[in-house]
């Protein structure tokens, strides 16, 4: 009887986790995160391994650190739900060699077995050079691939290509095919409207951004999302960008580590700045308006700005932080009587069609801002 359980699978079997990660969302959309799971579910299944967890990061850079399903799987492995963890290779553990490293310690501290396809990472010399080499090769790689994606970037937008589909209001994206270059396709509907919206602003026939947002909402001009409502940030966006004069740019901004990021994120690089105008690319592409339209709105918007700090009578110091508690919307703040008040903007919508917000109370800007410990006396 005893000799038997010896030999049975289940008692010799082990409880073991897997680990798979995905870089992108397309590597998502084509399934390699579920190639990944049918792979070390087979071999999982060879060993006579139970698996009781499965841990998938989609899309998440293998560049960072905190990953929910990393994290999760670290933390379980600290409650010892299993003693074996299956990971894919280490360039899915993480791209950095000081990352996997750390993740690594700590799974083995808790007495997990880390096996990349079918071999285990031992306590041996041998085993951990070689994991130690995998990991640096894993680093190198993924430097290696960014340099190739910049270089074959640069390379196609030198021929002409554009890249990005998602182009400026006014023109459409045209795909490369067979020899043919990708472009932009002016669209002839919406390039009325940038026509028309620079003409309203240079002619003086609208006060400024806002009063143009609301003379495009009364004739009921539709923006790209098929609404009439255009914040005032779509039409600042227009009035300043110059592909409209027959030039596009590629490679304004560069990516950098949001260091005030919170919480997790799929990327490491979320923060963008902007690159100094000779490192630009320009690309040609067909013009909508002059350049002396172009450069009269420029300079009405720089007028407009500094007409608007010198008429500045108050500072608030919360001014577009603030959101109503009832609908969201932004607080514009007011005075009345010397005392500084923070209000839903929804009471003054620019749209007449929208119903008011219910939300009657308002703030006093000298009681918010005070510090706490002067309240409180």
């Amino acid at each position: 009887m005893g000799q038997e359980n010896a030999t049975d699978p289940i008692v010799n079997s082990h409880l073991a986790a897997i680990y798979c990660r995905v870089s992108s969302e397309r590597q998502e959309k084509e399934g390699t995160i579920q190639s990944q799971l049918s792979e070390l579910e087979r071999i999982a299944a060879e060993n006579g391994d139970i698996v009781v967890g499965r841990y998938l990061d989609d899309g998440y850079s293998g560049e960072l650190l905190e990953r929910p399903a990393l994290d999760k799987l670290r933390n379980d492995a600290g409650k010892k739900l299993f003693d074996k963890v299956y990971i894919l290779s280490p360039d899915r553990l993480a791209r950095k060699h000081h990352y996997a490293a750390i993740i690594l310690e700590d799974l083995t501290r808790h007495g997990v077995k880390v096996i990349f396809s079918n071999r285990p990472v031992g306590e041996s010399v041998e085993d951990r050079l070689l994991f130690n080499i995998q990991s640096v090769f894993a680093d190198y790689e993924k430097a290696k691939i960014l340099d190739r994606l910049r270089r074959g970037k640069i390379f196609k937008m030198k021929q002409g290509n554009v890249l990005g589909n998602v182009p400026p209001y006014g023109y459409k994206y045209v795909k490369a095919e067979n020899s043919r270059r990708a472009w932009y396709e002016v669209n002839e509907g919406e390039a009325e409207v940038v026509r028309f919206i620079f003409s309203c602003y240079t002619s003086g026939e609208c006060s400024g951004i806002g009063g143009l947002k609301r003379e495009l909402y009364r004739r009921n001009i539709k923006n790209r999302h098929g609404s009439n409502r255009w914040s005032q940030s779509m039409v600042a966006r227009i009035l300043s960008n110059e592909t409209y004069t027959g030039t596009t740019h590629w490679g304004k901004y560069r990516s950098v580590e949001n260091g005030a990021a919170r919480g997790y994120r799929r990327l490491k690089n979320t923060a963008r700045v902007r690159r100094s105008r000779e490192e630009w690319l320009p690309i040609k592409v067909p013009p909508m308006i002059d350049d002396t339209t172009f450069s009269a709105a420029k300079a009405k918007r720089a007028s407009n700005k500094c007409l608007s700090c010198s008429t500045v009578r108050h500072n608030y110091l919360l001014k577009g932080l603030m959101r109503c508690q009832e609908c969201g919307s932004l607080m514009y703040s007011k005075s009345c009587h010397g005392t500084s008040y923070y209000v839903c903007g929804k009471k003054r919508n620019s749209f007449p069609d929208d119903a008011p917000c219910g939300n009657t109370r308002h703030f006093r800007g000298d009681v918010i801002t005070r510090p706490a410990s002067r309240r409180s006396k």
